[in-house]
């Protein structure tokens, strides 16, 4: 398991502090003198530490770094891997965030279809899910923290969608023909609960896009994702 800090010192064998809520998950977690854990910053740092000291009341933890190593996304072999998921209710997104490291996806787009639930009367805690997020990809020990994308419109979904041409999971594929339609290989979309409206559907394929289906097992929405992101090539 990695431990998240945001800012990691770079120099070797000398003491560092980590304070506040960072520090609260090792605490959480009983770390003790003499302990050696891995944190990263989910930016591609990786430092191997030794516990100094763990304070509970004053929520510190001194350590010192006796490996660190760095990776850039720049230098990845493998195009990104995309998840277009429509917005879901707030029990469900906590899901969602919960499982997208398991997935692999490195960017998720988060928009609205028709079928989508009204959450006004109980509005999503984005930093919240951020926290949840980042908890997963401690326990996932994913290098980096998947960018995660909210489109406000349907001006800023085409634009994204015409860039990343997303193959539409969708469980009545059955009956349309799609092999002339453009598919990513590396970008999926996923509607929410009760799927896709006619007009969406056919707003997707005068985009290009083509449609999938998982087989005949029906998925929940918020783990759609997770199993078409293990088919993607």
């Amino acid at each position: 398991m990695y431990f998240y800090s945001t800012n990691i010192p770079t120099v070797l064998n000398q003491a560092h502090t980590i304070q506040g809520e960072e520090a609260g998950h090792l605490l959480v977690m009983r770390v003790q003198r003499g302990q050696v854990l891995t944190l990263c910053n989910l930016n591609g740092t990786v430092a191997i530490i030794k516990i100094l000291d763990a304070d509970k009341k004053t929520k510190k933890i001194e350590y010192e770094i006796l490996e660190i190593n760095s990776s850039s996304k720049d230098t990845k072999t493998q195009s990104d891997k995309v998840l277009f998921q429509s917005l879901l209710s707030k029990d469900y997104m906590e899901k969602m965030y919960e499982i997208l490291p398991l997935s692999q996806f490195d960017k998720i787009f988060i928009f609205r279809t028709r079928y989508s639930v009204n959450n006004e009367a109980n509005p999503i805690n984005w930093e919240r899910l951020h926290r949840i997020l980042i908890r997963s990809c401690e326990q996932s020990e994913r290098v980096f923290l998947p960018e995660i994308v909210v489109l406000d419109n349907k001006e800023e979904l085409e634009l994204q969608l015409k860039k990343y041409l997303p193959t539409v999971m969708d469980c009545n594929v059955n009956s349309r023909d799609t092999k002339k339609n453009k598919t990513s290989n590396s970008a999926v979309l996923i509607g929410p609960e009760g799927g896709f409206d006619d007009a969406e559907r056919e707003y997707y394929i005068t985009l290009g896009l083509g449609f999938n289906t998982m087989g005949t097992q029906i998925y929940p929405a918020w783990i759609a994702g997770l199993v078409s992101g293990e088919r993607l090539n």
